[in-house]
């Protein structure tokens, strides 16, 4: 059966540019706020997202959209870069903080001027899942019916696959891109670093990271103490019980402990190598005090139910 064959091989392409996919289904619908003249972009990208954007762009006021996002639905993506382009913004992704992913890579593509800070910024795929409509089609149909509805969804695919080629021809002159999408694999979002991206042309300028941005063990040692010194305080809403302020005051007394924590730091540090402090504070100091504040309430806990000597 050729046509089925055939098929296959365009709904593989077509996957490759995430047209029909369940990304980001978890993800929060897009957020879009004005802030003096940037426009930030935030959460998932859904059908109807190009019409807030073409209500706020109706104003005048914006000159640059900083996006965060995961992807969403491509055809949406396609359009809102589009309008991107028409009005001359500037696009704008940060690594680790504020990144454009899969459909929100396109979108990052129709600024005029697309800035990049940081080591990365932009993801691409090649596929994920196919959605409930194909898999259910695939099993609700045979014979010709089936393919006579596989040649339909090839016709769809091979347009809307030519359609992000000749986009991204357009937005940035260069599809190389492409291809880092259709060898990402099936299961991965490449993150070209920034210097690659500026070569193919996504970005048209690089934002490096100054001395004050960047983390050190140094800092990341003094801002995890700063934050559990800040649990000491009875008057904070979401205050611990006394015995483990008494705890955790113990700890950070403790030399010993001391030199542990700035031990345990550096080792997180090399291994999660965030680019920024930002970052460093989401992924470093915010789980490492919750989890030393979590390990004080339970060891309070456990001594007030402990029975008496």
């Amino acid at each position: 059966m050729r046509g089925t064959a055939f098929v296959r091989v365009a709904v593989a392409v077509g996957l490759a540019f995430g047209l029909l996919v369940e990304w980001g289904s978890a993800a929060r619908a897009a957020e879009l706020t004005v802030e003096g003249d940037v426009l930030k972009i935030d959460g998932e990208i859904r059908p109807g997202d190009e019409g807030t954007l073409a209500t706020i762009l109706a104003q005048g006021d914006v000159k640059t959209v900083s996006i965060n996002s995961p992807g969403g639905d491509l055809g949406t993506g396609l359009k809102m870069g589009e309008q991107i382009r028409k009005a001359k913004l500037t696009t704008f992704v940060e690594a680790g903080v504020r990144e454009a992913a899969s459909a929100a890579a396109y979108i990052f593509m129709g600024g005029t001027e697309r800035i990049v800070k940081g080591p990365r910024g932009v993801g691409v795929h090649a596929f994920f899942t196919p959605s409930r409509e194909v898999k259910k089609m695939v099993r609700q149909k045979s014979g010709d019916e089936l393919v006579a509805t596989l040649n339909e969804f090839e016709r769809r695919t091979q347009e809307s696959t030519m359609a992000v080629v000749e986009y991204v021809m357009k937005m940035v002159e260069d599809v190389r891109i492409v291809r880092e999408a259709v060898k990402s694999g099936s299961d991965a979002m490449t993150w070209p670093d920034a210097n690659r991206l500026l070569d193919m042309k996504v970005a048209t300028k690089l934002v490096e990271y100054t001395p004050d941005e960047l983390p050190d063990g140094d800092w990341v040692y003094e801002v995890t103490v700063a934050w559990l010194a800040g649990w000491l305080d009875p008057s904070r809403p979401d205050a611990i019980d006394e015995g483990a302020r008494a705890i955790l005051e113990r700890y950070l007394a403790d030399e010993d402990r001391a030199a542990a924590l700035r031990r345990d730091i550096d080792t997180i540090l090399e291994r999660v190598n965030p680019p920024s402090r930002a970052v460093a504070l989401d992924r470093i100091v915010r789980p490492l005090t919750d989890q030393l504040v979590q390990q004080a309430v339970e060891r309070s806990a456990e001594a007030a139910n402990a029975p008496p000597r």
